[in-house]
């Protein structure tokens, strides 16, 4: 279908310009920072109004993939919900 070879030509084209961490959102989520991490999670939480008493920000490991990087994980920051 011309639909999904048009994805596979723009994404390899993205590979091939050097530029997937700009345009190819998983890229740039594995990419980012624990800071920039820690700063989404602590974002959320002031803007979901949780105190320390409802909420916390705290080490974490992210599963990167399935069938291509099966087992494989990255430390992260993950925003932990207390709950009664």
């Amino acid at each position: 279908n011309k639909i999904t070879l048009a994805g596979i030509e723009t994404t390899l084209r993205r590979y091939q310009c050097g530029d997937v961490l700009l345009h190819l959102p998983v890229w740039r989520s594995i990419s980012m920072s624990l800071e920039e991490i820690e700063g989404r999670a602590q974002a959320w939480k002031e803007q979901l109004g949780l105190g320390e008493e409802a909420a916390s920000v705290r080490d974490a490991r992210s599963t990167v993939g399935g069938g291509s990087l099966p087992g494989m994980t990255l430390p992260t920051r993950a925003l932990c919900l207390k709950v009664d």
